[in-house]
């Protein structure tokens, strides 16, 4: 259940398009936040999984806690 100050926090940072679905409009268009949300469309969303999984393998350690095995 989200509380007050998760929704806060969606308000005051927007919200982050990536990913394969973030190309499409539709989706996008679907998704129909208020004036004081704002949204942030990757510019490589394509590739964002891929970067970030090798973040993450490059560093395990750090993020031994998220990872699935």
């Amino acid at each position: 259940m989200t509380n007050h100050a998760d929704i806060k926090k969606v308000v005051m940072n927007g919200i982050y398009f990536t990913g394969g679905g973030s190309t499409n409009d539709f989706l996008r268009d679907q998704i129909k936040l208020g004036d004081g949300i704002k949204s942030t469309l990757s510019q490589n969303p394509l590739l964002d999984n891929i970067n970030g999984l090798e973040k993450v393998m490059a560093d395990r350690d750090k993020y031994k806690d998220y990872i699935m095995s």
